[in-house]
């Protein structure tokens, strides 16, 4: 899909935005029109990780309560850095 990013690090790459289907918003002629949310005009808002979690089965539920918990307590899943965590 992208054979350039295959030749550099990861962390040299561009952002990548991935639909997480958190929200979705259309006008409905426009959605009736062309029978997805995927048309014209199309903006997106960027959302963080932490706050997208794709809750399917029961493991991802786990990891969004673990996700959750972390962040109740005020710990850093950016950079690895413990502030104060309490388990």
């Amino acid at each position: 899909m992208f054979p350039e990013a295959l030749k550099k690090r990861s962390q040299d790459l561009d952002p990548l935005y991935c639909p997480t289907g958190a929200i979705w918003i259309a006008k409905v002629e426009h959605l009736q029109r062309q029978g997805s949310f995927y048309g014209n005009p199309l903006i997106f808002f960027p959302i963080d990780w932490k706050s997208a979690i794709d809750i399917d089965d029961y493991a991802d539920l786990e990891m969004a309560k673990t996700i959750h918990l972390l962040n109740c307590q005020n710990f850093d899943l950016s950079n690895n850095v413990d502030n104060n965590l309490v388990l």
